[in-house]
């Protein structure tokens, strides 16, 4: 199923037969003998690089990453002999991120027992209380899940690290003179007085009204000593 922002470039459509080409990674093969066939679709720029296996992410995002692209291969491709083939690409791309074979073989039962799950007995839900993000740290990440897992309280994993956050600076570095919204102490450089404030536009007006206010006061006790 293609977004609903998406229209199709092809449609025709007899009595209750429609036939629709919708720009998705699917490939609509028209064959010799008039049947129709469905492939997944890929640019020719596609380099199957994919998260790799040794990269510092959840487990679950890499069997994400797997089932995602078996579930893709299942809704698309239609005929078995392709689906193998299919199925044979993307162990490929797997192998060459570096993926172990066992990564595969567990999204394939889980998908297995989540298709038999209606013919079993339903459990009992339990009522999560919440849902928090927490940066992923490996080792530490899980430990921290179970433990909250005890108080019904649900998370999901965050990455800690991008190269966005290392390369992309859209706004300019805030001086913490600067910074608005505030509580801050400020020792004045003329006397042993401490400046305490809190401002909405940052520190340096404040600052800068109490030196200011210091170099009239000295002024004025200048203008009394020469009276």
């Amino acid at each position: 199923m293609a977004p609903i922002n998406i229209k199709p470039v092809y449609w025709k459509r007899y009595v209750d037969d429609v036939l629709a080409i919708i720009p998705t990674d699917m490939l609509i093969t028209l064959n010799d003998n008039g049947t129709v066939t469905t492939s997944v679709y890929r640019k020719p720029t596609h380099t199957d690089q994919y998260l790799h296996s040794n990269s510092h992410h959840p487990l679950e995002h890499k069997l994400g990453l797997i089932n995602t692209l078996v579930d893709r291969a299942e809704k698309v491709v239609r005929d078995m002999d392709l689906r193998k083939v299919e199925m044979d690409n993307i162990k490929k791309a797997l192998h060459n991120c570096q993926y172990p074979e066992w990564s595969f073989q567990r999204v394939m039962e889980n998908r297995k027992r989540k298709k038999n799950k209606g013919h079993e007995p339903q459990k009992l839900k339990i009522k999560m209380r919440g849902s928090i993000g927490i940066p992923y740290v490996k080792g530490m990440a899980e430990r921290i899940r179970r433990t909250l897992s005890y108080h019904n309280v649900g998370t999901y994993f965050l990455p800690q690290n991008k190269i966005k956050n290392s390369l992309v600076h859209p706004k300019d570095k805030i001086e913490k003179m600067d910074t608005c919204g505030v509580i801050y102490e400020v020792t004045c450089r003329n006397c042993p007085q401490v400046y305490i404030g809190d401002r909405e536009t940052g520190t340096q007006g404040g600052h800068y009204k109490h030196e200011l206010m210091i170099t009239k006061k000295m002024l004025q006790q200048t203008r009394e000593s020469n009276d």
